[in-house]
């Protein structure tokens, strides 16, 4: 019997590269409700968060490019509105996770 190996695979090596290589800041859990003001109206919660930026899912479409208004209330209740344009976008079964830019603050 052979032992496993210490070596992830392939697959994960370069899905972990990939990741670092889109994301050169460090991330932080972010608990928020999400409202896309602008354009489409729909709502979410937040995964995590940047300095330049959230993740996201929702459920309405934005694409990537799109520039949105969101207003978000964290597990504090603090609330804020922020102008932030999607870097990227994926299809889920119930709705989109998606990557926003910070813009700036309102």
């Amino acid at each position: 019997m052979s032992s496993p190996s210490t070596e992830p695979p392939e697959s994960d090596s370069h899905w972990e590269m990939e990741t670092h290589h889109r994301r050169g800041e460090r991330r932080s859990p972010y608990d928020a409700l999400v409202r896309v003001v602008s354009p489409s109206g729909g709502v979410g919660v937040a995964l995590n968060k940047s300095d330049s930026g959230i993740r996201v899912v929702v459920d309405c479409q934005l694409s990537e490019g799109q520039c949105c208004s969101l207003h978000l209330i964290d597990r504090n209740g603090t609330e804020r509105y922020e102008q932030m344009r999607v870097a990227w976008s994926r299809r889920l079964r119930d709705g989109w996770v998606v990557g926003l830019e910070r813009l700036g603050l309102n």
